[in-house]
């Protein structure tokens, strides 16, 4: 719905992972220690307290060079 607030919330994933509540952006750089797959879940609620879930996994591999940085 146009106009709705919403409000986003990690319920499942790995160990310093953060979604922005307002945007729903979620990060996470993993530790040398944090590799393989990880399940995650982000939730949202509008301000009626309807809500849903979203469930994805996310694979971090030590051989793969992260990006970049664009400073």
């Amino acid at each position: 719905m146009r106009g709705a607030k919403l409000r986003f919330e990690l319920l499942k994933g790995p160990q310093g992972m953060r979604v922005d509540p307002a945007t729903g952006v979620v990060e996470w750089r993993p530790g040398t220690s944090q590799r393989g797959r990880f399940d995650v879940e982000v939730g949202v609620l509008d301000q009626w307290g309807s809500g849903v879930a979203q469930s994805f996994a996310i694979h971090a591999d030590p051989r793969v060079a992260p990006p970049a940085s664009a400073r």
